[in-house]
């Protein structure tokens, strides 16, 4: 697995939390001591030595819209994909929150080399006011499931 990369933590930590899980806490950031608004030390001294391998880099948690926002950096794992979403799926199964997959990339040139999972998102750290989000049903507020 590539080394930990800090300044793209650091800018999902910066830019990414407040503009969209704002009022959220910090659970977990991987490789940097947090002194973030929001950041539960208690909380994240819960989470087992053994999870933090399989653990996104940064993992928000918005108790009143009932969303854990589990965050990936794309320099670290690449772009959550259907086996990445299964393993984090069991790994906070059992959650009461929402989960909510997001990928974090430094620019739109590497979305283009690579495609996520279906109903996860793309956070561009060029772009931070934006997510990327991959289905379009949702978008569109369709419920049915799709005919074979």
């Amino acid at each position: 697995m590539p080394p930990v990369a800090l300044p793209l933590i650091q800018r999902i930590i910066t830019c990414f939390y407040p503009r969209f899980v704002s009022g959220g806490r910090i659970l977990h950031a991987e490789g940097l001591r947090l002194r973030a608004p929001g950041h539960d030390a208690e909380l994240v001294q819960r989470i087992r030595s053994r999870w933090l391998p399989l653990m996104p880099s940064a993992v928000f948690l918005n108790a009143e819209n009932a969303v854990l926002v589990l965050c990936d950096s794309a320099q670290r794992r690449g772009l959550i994909h259907d086996a990445r979403k299964r393993e984090l799926s069991a790994l906070f199964h059992g959650a009461s929150a929402r989960l909510v997959f997001v990928s974090a990339i430094e620019s739109r040139g590497e979305l283009a080399t690579m495609l996520p999972a279906w109903e996860t998102a793309v956070w561009v750290a060029d772009e931070p006011d934006h997510l990327i989000h991959f289905s379009g049903r949702r978008l569109l507020g369709l419920s049915a499931k799709p005919t074979v």
